[in-house]
């Protein structure tokens, strides 16, 4: 749901996001001319939501099954637009949880039922990127987990973050779920031994 008050003129657009749309999204983010651009294309019609000025909290339901192709699951971005200010954010509907472990000596990925915590046998696990680029697809084992080879990818991890412009996404009958590896929790924020090189 989108929460307002005391906004009179109010817009919600919702577009389903794949792979692609995704990538080019999170790369925008650095660039204001490709995020502008993108967001035009993003805003283009919408709906009109009600609004009144009473200073009271207006909760506005966001239907998102129609967005995403009539599944029910998958990333989407959704925006709103008061005037010339618009805001957006992306969501994912999924039963698909995500899990990794990355290093440059080879990943490990763990995909689990949000809804029980089980292990996801059979799903398929892609790592798609633009910089550096990759195209890499993987299944899971009984235990739902894959291995990632060094020799596929080695990612870019440093102590502010990582610069890989790359996805780790997890599908099953339909369900799809995401992670960035620029997301990555960095080892300095967990209270255990680590190092980043190898001597």
């Amino acid at each position: 749901s989108l929460v307002s008050r005391n906004v009179t003129d109010l817009r919600v657009h919702a577009r389903r996001l794949d792979a692609n749309g995704l990538l080019e999204l999170f790369s925008s983010r650095n660039d204001y001319e490709q995020n502008r651009a993108l967001l035009d294309r993003l805003v283009s019609g919408g709906v009109s939501l009600p609004g009144q000025v009473d200073n009271q909290i207006h909760s506005h339901p966001i239907a998102l099954a129609p967005v995403l192709d009539g599944t029910a699951r998958g990333a989407a971005w959704v925006g709103w637009r008061s005037g010339a200010s618009v805001i957006g954010q992306v969501v994912q509907v999924t039963d698909l949880g995500l899990t990794a472990k990355l290093s440059e000596q080879g990943s490990l990925v763990w995909v689990t039922r949000l809804g029980t915590g089980q292990p996801v046998a059979g799903a398929s696990v892609e790592l798609l990127g633009r910089a550096p680029p990759v195209s890499k697809s993987y299944r899971t084992d009984a235990d739902g987990l894959v291995q990632i080879p060094a020799a596929d990818y080695r990612p870019r991890l440093l102590d502010y973050g990582s610069e890989d412009d790359t996805l780790l996404i997890a599908r099953l009958d339909g369900d799809s779920s995401f992670r960035r590896v620029a997301d990555f929790l960095p080892p300095w924020r967990l209270d255990v031994p680590s190092r980043l090189s190898v001597a």
